[in-house]
């Protein structure tokens, strides 16, 4: 939790340190349902498939939360915290490890509370490429340590003592939360507003270039294994790669190449990772996609804000779209591999994200 902090520190970013903050924490909740769901089947005695559900319930109340903040919420420091304290209340619930349908409630309202809180960050950003920068590059930096320091905890304390820590660490936040004070733009009409047609088609590529990554991603370390070959140690080593290389073009971005291109060599990583079976593709593609994927996604979410007449609106859209894209992606990943191969799977993902970037291209050639 102290990564996005000393962060700021060096940088001196504009983003409140609350805020960043608890970016990365959300970060570490969603990235930590992976390891838990194993370790929850196994102490209610359930099979994978029922598990899953604290995931999809996680993920509905986070695509609720974003969507529906920017209807009916304000981006006020008050919001903030009352989110942030919902969020601990629910995580630290859950460590209780109550009835499984109780749990999949508390894990729908932590998705509820995690979405508010990603919105009311994002909001703040929307449509200043430096902010927007200053907090996308959060994710990627926290990816680099989350992932090991949760198989750790989850092998070692359990399911119960990692959502007491996940709990705990959400209080992390509101000690830094006094600089959490601005509101990102005058109030707006409570009403919510269709987005235009340029929003709308960035919206929709959103979410198709979000379906097709989470398609192979989800997949990828058992493709990395039953088809390269590669043990658990390379595996883990890939994705760390693919955080780190992120980090630059998080926070600097990458000239040179506009964000629609980006997004399409995202989706040949994607077709390498999923059609060819060798491990050093893996680790290249995964690390060259880390590095594309945040090389695209910042600029396109200022595109969205320089075309919309409400950004704060669009800004939970556009994580509410992402959201459901990875809830569909594995769905229909899961379909296609049991129908044919997996080089099918890195094609229509592959070829879902190209899409995705040509409408991007489209949309900004309109200016």
């Amino acid at each position: 939790m102290q990564v996005p902090l000393r962060l700021q520190l060096l940088l001196r970013t504009e983003v409140p340190t609350g805020v960043l903050l608890c970016t990365g924490y959300g970060g570490v909740v969603l990235m930590a349902t992976p390891f838990l769901v194993p370790a929850i089947a196994l102490h209610y005695g359930i099979g994978l498939g029922l598990t899953a559900l604290i995931s999809t319930g996680q993920l509905a109340g986070f695509v609720a939360g974003s969507w529906g903040a920017g209807k009916v919420l304000q981006p006020r420091r008050r919001v903030f915290t009352t989110s942030v304290l919902v969020l601990a209340s629910a995580n630290a619930l859950s460590a209780l490890l109550p009835t499984f349908g109780l749990l999949v409630a508390l894990r729908t309202v932590a998705g509820i509370a995690l979405g508010v809180t990603v919105w009311f960050g994002w909001v703040l950003v929307f449509g200043n490429e430096q902010r927007t920068a200053e907090l996308a590059v959060v994710g990627p930096v926290v990816g680099i340590f989350a992932a090991p320091a949760l198989a750790w905890s989850v092998d070692a304390a359990g399911p119960d003592g990692t959502y007491w820590m996940l709990g705990l660490a959400a209080t992390v936040p509101l000690l830094f939360n006094r600089t959490t004070r601005m509101q990102a733009r005058p109030p707006q009409p409570t009403t919510r507003v269709a987005p235009v047609p340029a929003a709308l088609a960035l919206l929709v590529a959103l979410g198709l270039f979000t379906t097709g990554g989470a398609a192979v991603f989800v997949f990828s370390a058992l493709l990395a294994a039953e088809q390269a070959g590669l043990g658990a140690t390379s595996i883990s080593v890939a994705f760390a790669l693919n955080a780190a290389a992120g980090v630059v073009p998080a926070r600097w971005g990458a000239p040179g190449l506009p964000p629609a291109v980006w997004l399409g060599i995202t989706g040949l990583c994607a077709f390498a990772v999923a059609a060819v079976p060798n491990g050093v593709v893996f680790v290249v593609a995964v690390t060259l996609w880390g590095f594309a994927f945040w090389a695209a996604i910042p600029p396109t979410f200022t595109l969205l804000a320089r075309k919309s007449r409400y950004p704060e609106q669009r800004a939970g859209d556009a994580q509410a779209v992402m959201a459901i894209g990875r809830v569909i992606g594995p769905v229909m990943a899961g379909v296609i591999l049991d129908l044919t191969q997996p080089w099918v799977l890195g094609a229509v993902a592959g070829a879902v994200m190209v899409g995705a970037g040509s409408i991007v291209a489209r949309v900004a050639r309109q200016d």
